[in-house]
């Protein structure tokens, strides 16, 4: 399977893998990543990311990393990013530039009609 096999990501799934695509993190560092991405709420809340985080699991996309020694929170689950991950996500991001050019070139074909 390549990572092309899983486009279109959803969005909580391209957010979830931009966090933890170069480092582990745990559910709530994720959320506060795709906050600052989006400047405000990402679309999707805590049990939506959990669920995503879930799903990507199975899919081989994300891996659970043990507990850091540091660590004394047990309820904290850290995320990564596996192989396939960034593949995916590499994938989609090609696809979505993709979407942005023919988006930009349609719209400068409609300035250009009503000009």
């Amino acid at each position: 399977m390549t990572g092309e096999s899983f486009t279109p990501l959803r969005n909580v799934e391209v957010e979830i893998l931009l966090s933890v695509a170069e480092k582990g993190k745990h559910g709530y560092a994720i959320l506060k990543d795709a906050r600052d991405r989006q400047d405000g709420p990402p679309g999707f809340e805590i049990p939506t990311l959990y669920r995503a985080l879930r799903r990507m699991r199975d899919l081989g996309l994300v891996r659970t990393l043990e507990r850091a020694a540091h660590e004394t929170d047990t309820r904290r689950q850290f995320w990564q990013a596996t192989p396939l991950g960034r593949e995916a996500l590499a994938a989609e991001i090609e696809r979505l530039g993709r979407l942005v050019e023919e988006g930009r070139a349609s719209v400068r074909r409609i300035a250009g009609e009503s000009a």
